[in-house]
C-alpha cells in the first residue's frame, strides 16, 4: 500500500513538473523508480524555446543512434559518415525515448538538425556545406518523420510550422506511413504558419485522420478552402485562432460586406456551436457570423491593416446575443465607435470578467461615459477593464467602482477626438478628479492601476490616493507616464509609502 501510494504521489509530482525540465533532470538521478516515472515526462516535449545549441545537438544524436537499421543505411548511402550516425553505438539505450514523444514542434526539429549538421560538416568548405546542408537536412527530416510516426503511439500537440518549407515531407509522411493515422488520431492541438502562398496538401491530409482537435491556430496568407475543410472535419473544436501571416503585405482598404473574403469567412465558420474561444489577428472577421457562436466565452479581435471596420461593419454587434461571454478584447490601429460597444455590453455583459478596448482614434469620444455606465450596470462580475475614459466621466467612473466590486485591474486611456500621428504631442489631460474618485470609493479589490498614454497627476491627489491605500493596508501596483515619476517630489512620496508601493526607476514604473 505504501509503495502504491508513493508511486501515485510521484506521478502527480512529475505531472506538476512537466514543464520544468531542469527539475525533471534532477529527479531522474534520484533512483531507479524515480527515473522510470520521470523519463516519460522529460521526453514528452523535448524541444523548448531558448535551448542551448549543445543540448539540441545532443538530442539529435540520441535520437539518430536509436534509428532503425534501414534508416541508418539510407543516411550512410547518401553521404552521412557512419561515425556520426553510430556515435552512441557503444551505449545501449535503456529507454525508447521516441515512444514518449507527445509534442512535436517541426521548426524546433529543423533547427536542432541544422545545428547537428553544422557540427557534422564542420570540415567542409562554406560552398560545399551550403550545397550539402539543404539536401542532407531534408533527407534527415524525412527519416525523422518515419521514426516519429512508427515509434510514438500518439501525438497530442503538433506545430507544423516549418522554417525551411518542409510541409511536403510532413504531408508525404502522413499519407504514406500507415502508423501515422494512429499516431495523429488523438491530436488535440494543431498550429501551422504557412509561409508561402501556394496551395498545400497538408490541411487535407490532416483533415482525413485528425478529428479531435480542440485548439486550432493558423497563420494564413489567405483563408483557403483547405482550412475550411480542416475546421469542418473536427468533432468538438473549442478554440480557433486565425491571423494574417507576418510576411504578408496588408491591404489597408476595408473589405466590403459582399466581398469574396467575407464569403470565404462565412464558409470557414460553419461549425461554431462548440467554439468557446475565437481570435482574429489582422485578418477580417465578418461580425454577422457572431450570432452562431452561442457558446462563445472569449472573443478577441486585433484589427490592423486589412482589419479596418467601418461603422456599418460594426453595427451587427447590436444584434448579437452572447450570454456566456467572459472576455472581450478589441484592439484597433484605426478607429472604433464607443456607442456600438456600449450597447453590445448592455446585451452581453452579464458574465464578462475582462474587457479590453484599444484604438488610435475614438470617433465618438463623448460616449465614453455611456460606455462606462453600460459596463457598470451590466458587468457586475468585471475584474479587468482596459479602455477609454474622459477626465470629466466622474459620475460614471464612480458608479463603475461601486457596482463592480470584484474589479482588480484598471488600465485607463484618455479618450481623444483626434490623434492623427503618434509623434504629435497631445494636450495635457489631468487624472486628478478621477484619482479622487478612486480615493473616495477606496475599492478593496483593486490591485493595479495603470495610466496609459499622457495623463497628468498633481501632487496632492496622488498623495491622498496613497494614503487611502495605506489605511486599507492593501498594496497596489501603479504605472504611469515616466515624466511623472522622475520628479523629485513624486519620488519622495513613493519612498514615504514604500510599504504599499515599490519604485523602480529603471522601468519607469511604480510597482
Amino acid at each position: 500500500m505504501i509503495s502504491e501510494f508513493n508511486i501515485d504521489c510521484l506521478i502527480k509530482i512529475f505531472e506538476t513538473l512537466e514543464n520544468d525540465h531542469k527539475s525533471l533532470h534532477s529527479c531522474v538521478l534520484v533512483n531507479k523508480l524515480w527515473c522510470q516515472y520521470a523519463i516519460p515526462k522529460l521526453w514528452k516535449s523535448p524541444w523548448r524555446n531558448g535551448e542551448r545549441v549543445s543540448s539540441q545537438v545532443s538530442l539529435i544524436k540520441t535520437y539518430i543512434s536509436a534509428f532503425p537499421k534501414e534508416s541508418k543505411e539510407i543516411l550512410i548511402e547518401n553521404g552521412f559518415e557512419s561515425s556520426s550516425i553510430e556515435s552512441n553505438k557503444s551505449q545501449r539505450q535503456i529507454f525508447n525515448y521516441m515512444s514518449f514523444l507527445r509534442n512535436l514542434q517541426i521548426y524546433h526539429l529543423e533547427s536542432s538538425i541544422r545545428h547537428w549538421l553544422i557540427e557534422t560538416l564542420n570540415n567542409k568548405s562554406i560552398s560545399e556545406y551550403n550545397k550539402l546542408s539543404e539536401y542532407k537536412s531534408r533527407l534527415l527530416i524525412k527519416e525523422f518523420f518515419k521514426f516519429i510516426f512508427t515509434q510514438s503511439p500518439n501525438l497530442y500537440v503538433l506545430n507544423a510550422s516549418s522554417t525551411y518549407r518542409n510541409y511536403d515531407l510532413l504531408t508525404d509522411a502522413i499519407e504514406n506511413i500507415p502508423q501515422a493515422k494512429t499516431c495523429l488520431s488523438m491530436l488535440t492541438r494543431f498550429k501551422c504558419y504557412k509561409t508561402i502562398s501556394i496551395e498545400m496538401k497538408l490541411y487535407p491530409a490532416i483533415s482525413k485522420i485528425c478529428h479531435n482537435i480542440k485548439r486550432l491556430h493558423v497563420g494564413q496568407v489567405e483563408i483557403s478552402k483547405d482550412l475550411i475543410l480542416l475546421i469542418n472535419s473536427q468533432k468538438d473544436l473549442k478554440e480557433i485562432i486565425i491571423e494574417k501571416h507576418f510576411g504578408m503585405k496588408l491591404n489597408n482598404n476595408p473589405p466590403s460586406l459582399n466581398s469574396k473574403e467575407n464569403e470565404i469567412c462565412s464558409l470557414n465558420l460553419k461549425k461554431s456551436s462548440s467554439i468557446t474561444y475565437l481570435e482574429f489577428k489582422a485578418i477580417y472577421f465578418n461580425i454577422q457570423l457572431l450570432p452562431k457562436f452561442e457558446n462563445l466565452r472569449e472573443l478577441k479581435v486585433k484589427a490592423n491593416g486589412s482589419g479596418i471596420y467601418s461603422k456599418e461593419q460594426l453595427e451587427p454587434l447590436l444584434n448579437v446575443s452572447l450570454k456566456k461571454l467572459e472576455v472581450f478584447y478589441w484592439e484597433c490601429k484605426h478607429s472604433i465607435y464607443l456607442e456600438i460597444f456600449s450597447k453590445f455590453f448592455l446585451l452581453n455583459g452579464q458574465n464578462l470578467r475582462k474587457i479590453t478596448i484599444g484604438a488610435r482614434l475614438f470617433i465618438d469620444v463623448n460616449n465614453s461615459g455611456l460606455l462606462l455606465n453600460s459596463i457598470a450596470i451590466t458587468c457586475l462580475n468585471l475584474q479587468y477593464y482596459e479602455g477609454p475614459i474622459m477626465e470629466d466621466n466622474i459620475i460614471e467612473f464612480r458608479k463603475l467602482l461601486e457596482l463592480c466590486k470584484n474589479l482588480k485591474i484598471l488600465r485607463l486611456c484618455p479618450s481623444r477626438e483626434d490623434r492623427k500621428s503618434l509623434w504629435v504631442i497631445p494636450k495635457q489631460i489631468y487624472f486628478d478628479d478621477l484619482l479622487d474618485v478612486i480615493t473616495f470609493v477606496s475599492p478593496r479589490s483593486l490591485t493595479e492601476l495603470r495610466l496609459v498614454d499622457t495623463w497628468t497627476i498633481s501632487l496632492e491627489p496622488f498623495k491622498n490616493f496613497l494614503l487611502s491605500r495605506k489605511l486599507l493596508e492593501i498594496p497596489i501596483e501603479f504605472y504611469c507616464n515616466p515624466s511623472i515619476i522622475i520628479l523629485t517630489k513624486f519620488e519622495e512620496i513613493c519612498n514615504e509609502y514604500q510599504s504599499i508601493l515599490k519604485f523602480d526607476i529603471n522601468e519607469y514604473k511604480l510597482k
